[in-house]
């Protein structure tokens, strides 16, 4: 993967798992706001090869903190570039899930490490991460998973 070669273009990484529970630990209503409530996801675009749909529009919807039987974080989905702006919720709730949902970000952004990558370096899953767009436009988001959901059996819990 090439790298942006001048100034700017730094990656950025956080802790989901560890914002998530901070948020959990300090904040407890907002926890829950975000960890019950569905934020729809989009993406829109052309096929890479000839041998899928030509073009494609997927929609998701699912919590940004994502919990499993036990109440354990699982899952933390942050990718505001293809958050949508449609909501499930009432009127008089938006505010509340906004202002957990900016709570959220400010922990992420609190415990996040900045480092340039070296040519061939990439950051494919695991932390939440993000580029420095200064001088640099590209952009990179992840889902972070859990270690028991990436190494535990489908429908083990």
């Amino acid at each position: 993967m090439a790298q942006h070669p001048g100034a700017g273009g730094e990656s950025i990484v956080t802790d989901g798992l560890f914002a998530a529970e901070e948020l959990r630990r300090n904040h407890p209503e907002d926890f829950k706001i975000l960890s019950s409530t569905d934020m729809y996801f989009w993406d829109k675009g052309h096929a890479n090869y000839s041998w899928e749909m030509p073009e494609f529009y997927k929609i998701a919807k699912f919590p940004v903190i994502r919990v499993n039987g036990n109440n354990e974080v699982m899952q933390i989905a942050v990718n505001n570039a293809i958050r949508d702006s449609h909501m499930d919720l009432p009127p008089q709730e938006v505010k509340k899930y906004y202002a957990a949902y900016k709570r959220f970000h400010n922990i992420l952004y609190a415990n996040a490490m900045t480092f340039k990558m070296e040519q061939g370096e990439y950051c494919y899953r695991g932390p939440l991460a993000g580029r420095d767009n200064s001088s640099c436009n590209t952009a990179l988001h992840c889902t972070i998973l859990s270690h028991a959901m990436l190494y535990t059996p489908r429908g083990a819990d």
